[in-house]
């Protein structure tokens, strides 16, 4: 966005302030400035020259050759336009000029006459749309003065970063930049424009059919328009901030919207047929050629203006065609409205079709400059469109009325978040300066927040105190280090268990970590026969079948074994997460949020029979490095713990009064259901229940004076032995010696035989009174031979 230096200056005092020192004020205390630049640099080799002599070309008819007085000597040049002739002061560019679209100007021959430059059009200097003639200049013009001083063209201009004001819908205009530095020099603003005036005849006839859309639209009706070129003062102040001038009504309105920052719009009125208009949502499907030649179709979605007989235009975004304004306009409707910001983006997005007017009413304008908007039409169309009219009454449709809003401002607070002793005084000044009221409350102040500011930006009571804060400058407070004690956190108890829980089961116990998606799909709830259970339910656009909140996580971990299983002999995942079941509430209206630890195993070279055994084993281990002891199993007889585990080969897991969770087998009828060629093993532990029951934290035990001494022993086994007895034996063979027991190998089949298995331990021996011997080891080894064979097994020996 541009701002003119010279258009600030319609609105208030700017005598002694320079460009630049405008941009690092503002920088420090509105928004960002991205640069400074002197207006026009385009034009910096035009000057003004005196047509001395001009004749027809020797060898052109429609080429004149003229002789050109421009201060110091004269040119020859060569000029194609009608409309030269001797005795004109004119725009010349000297050979060596550059012009606008980089066109540069150089001596050169035409039709066999030499040319030293160039008499030039508006169109060729930037400065507007004619181009069938060369630019006449007021007879009065300095011949050899730059064109820019004789024009009086000269600005500057400061380019804001757009991103600095999207929160702040009152500076998308030049008055409302001019109010923020009012502000921060003291210096008196110009009034907003007078009351709106009205003519004498009938309102235009207006109907809104969507007020949430449109909550205010006035329509002002005109004639005695006339089209033509705008003065010299408007298309110079459109052009510097990047505007192209398109003809006097159109500019005004243009004007208008980069002065106040309302969008208005000029509807030829002999174009609205049916004479009325109509502010509605789009049929489906409707069709409208806009300003910029393309037919586009609507949707319901879109809000329109619409005449007697169809769309005339965009709401917010942009006029059209059929609509427009034209060179033989005389009568016209002007429009100013507000629209709803949100309506005004999606229409503006989904058309491709981004805009002055849509980017201004996307920020939540006021819609207090509708009447501001048409008032300040009507005070400058005299000046640029002579004898056009107000002929009726300005026609206002919509609901809108401004609520005052008032904001309790505590001073004490307002000194601490600032960290500066500001007295409660000049927070006031401060306030009053940016045009807000402010009353005394006690040692406090109560603020009313003016309605430019008032519909999105300021809305609570920090917003004030940034208000205070930027015209203070930031800069002004001392800096101070902080005087708050930095403390550690709590620990996470639940936090911690979790990852001592991952670190188990992805470390010794083999498994790989899933992350599942919270939402389960249709197709599992059949398969699993979860059909009868409540679920959180939500809208899920993008996936209709993915409509539920998953309860727990094992039916997310076997959704990702049907192919994992095509790819590896044997898979292990596990998965820590949540679940909610909306049957029970944790808070009022929130589904109950359980934290689980669920696992699941299945291989394809195993025993088929082996899946129960191994959920059993699983849960075991990862329960007893959980620090969980005594742990109780329940068999399901009959009733499983979930619809889709086996109903016989399941047992749930408790310690004392806990339920902990459960160890199973998959259901075959689900494993069928979900394309699994074997078995496979289920664990679903309670997080937050294991956190009641676990033992506390081993105590630190100091390094052995003595070094260790480390033994591995495989057992041959039969089948039915449980590993923990096992383990069990091994420890009670080390009486004495303490240490270390680690299961690390399980083998079946080889030479072992039908119904036997091999269990292989780490042991780590350590006396804490000598350096332990190799006749320690070997009597250790006879111990733990003498214990295999008290359960029908033996030692095995390399």
């Amino acid at each position: 966005m541009k701002i003119s230096r010279r258009w600030l200056s319609r609105h208030l005092d700017l005598a002694g302030l320079e460009a630049g020192r405008i941009a690092e004020d503002l920088g420090l205390t509105t928004a960002e400035i991205e640069r400074v630049e002197a207006w026009p640099a385009s034009l910096s080799g035009v000057v003004v020259g005196e047509v001395l002599e001009c004749g027809r070309h020797p060898n052109a008819e429609r080429l004149s050759v003229t002789k050109v007085a421009v201060g110091q000597g004269t040119l020859d040049i060569v000029c194609g336009a009608s409309n030269v002739a001797r005795g004109q002061k004119v725009a010349v560019a000297p050979p060596g000029t550059s012009l606008p679209g980089e066109v540069r100007v150089e001596k050169a021959k035409i039709r066999g006459v030499e040319s030293h430059g160039m008499i030039l059009s508006e169109r060729e200097m930037g400065i507007g749309e004619e181009h069938d003639g060369i630019l006449v200049l007021p007879a009065g013009a300095k011949v050899g003065t730059a064109l820019a001083d004789a024009l009086d063209l000269r600005d500057d201009v400061l380019e804001i970063d757009n991103k600095s004001i999207t929160h702040r819908p009152d500076l998308w205009g030049h008055y409302g930049f001019a109010r923020e530095l009012a502000a921060i020099y003291g210096r008196p603003l110009a009034p907003p424009p007078a009351a709106l005036r009205s003519g004498p005849g009938e309102p235009f006839p207006v109907k809104v059919a969507d007020e949430d859309l449109c909550p205010l639209y006035l329509a002002l009706p005109f004639e005695g328009a006339r089209n033509s070129a705008s003065p010299l003062w408007l298309k110079r102040l459109l052009l510097a901030v990047g505007q192209r001038p398109l003809g006097a009504v159109v500019d005004l309105t243009n004007f208008v919207m980069l002065d106040l920052g309302e969008p208005t719009h000029a509807f030829d009125r002999k174009r609205l047929r049916g004479g009325r208009i109509e502010v509605r949502r789009a049929k489906e499907g409707e069709r409208m050629k806009t300003l910029d030649g393309v037919e586009r179709a609507f949707t319901r979605e879109e809000l329109l203006i619409a005449d007697g007989e169809g769309p005339v235009a965009v709401a917010g975004v942009m006029g059209g065609e059929a609509s427009e304004v034209r060179a033989d306009t005389g009568a016209f409707v002007l429009e100013c409205a507000a629209f709803h910001p949100v309506s005004v983006r999606r229409t503006a997005q989904r058309l491709g079709l981004r805009t002055e007017a849509s980017a201004r009413f996307e920020k939540s304008l006021d819609p207090t400059l509708v009447d501001w908007a048409a008032s300040r039409f009507v005070e400058l169309l005299p000046q640029v469109c002579p004898g056009a009219r107000v002929t009726g009454p300005a026609t206002r449709a919509g609901h809108w009325k401004f609520s005052p809003r008032t904001i309790p401002l505590r001073a004490e607070r307002t000194r601490g978040r600032l960290g500066v002793a500001l007295p409660t005084e000049k927070m006031a000044e401060f306030l009053r300066r940016l045009q807000f009221s402010v009353e005394p409350a006690g040692a406090d102040l109560r603020v009313g927040v003016p309605s430019f500011r008032a519909t999105k930006d300021v809305t609570i009571e920090d917003d004030l105190v940034e208000e205070i804060g930027r015209m203070l400058r930031y800069g002004n407070i001392p800096p101070s280090i902080p005087s708050f004690p930095a403390r550690p956190p709590a620990p996470d108890e639940e936090r911690m268990l979790a990852r001592a829980a991952a670190d188990a089961l992805a470390g010794p116990l083999g498994f790989r970590e899933a992350y599942g998606y919270t939402f389960l799909a249709d197709e599992a709830v059949e398969a699993l026969a979860l059909g009868g259970e409540p679920f959180v339910r939500v809208r899920n656009p993008i996936a209709e079948n993915l409509s539920r909140i998953r309860r727990d996580l094992l039916p997310s971990l076997l959704g990702f074994l049907p192919k994992n299983l095509l790819l590896f002999e044997e898979v292990r995942l596990f998965e820590i997460g949540k679940g909610y079941r909306p049957e029970t509430s944790s808070a009022p209206g929130e589904p109950l949020e359980v934290h689980e630890i669920a696992a699941v195993w299945a291989s394809r070279t195993e025993a088929r029979e082996g899946a129960f055994g191994r959920a059993r084993g699983i849960a075991s281990a990862l329960l007893e490095r959980l620090r969980v002891e005594r742990v109780e199993e329940r068999p399901f007889d009959g009733k499983p713990a979930r619809p889709f585990a086996h109903p016989v080969r399941g047992v749930r897991l408790g310690a004392g009064a806990a339920a902990i969770g459960f160890a199973a087998e998959l259901d075959p009828r689900a494993r069928r259901a979900l394309g699994l060629p074997v078995p496979v093993a289920l664990v679903s532990l309670d997080l937050r229940a294991i956190l009641g029951v676990r033992a506390p934290v081993r105590r630190f035990r100091p390094i052995p004076r003595f070094p260790a001494v480390k033994v591995d022993v495989a057992l041959a086994l039969p089948e039915r032995v449980p590993a923990a007895r096992v383990e069990e034996a091994v420890r009670g063979a080390a009486a004495g010696l303490s240490g270390e027991i680690e299961l690390f190998d399980l083998f079946r089949g080889g030479s072992l035989g039908a119904g036997r298995k091999s269990l292989a331990f780490h042991v780590t021996l350590v006396s804490d009174e000598r350096t332990l011997t190799e006749e320690d080891s070997a009597r250790f080894l006879d111990r733990v031979e003498a214990a295999a064979k008290g359960l029908g097994g033996e030692l095995r020996r390399a």
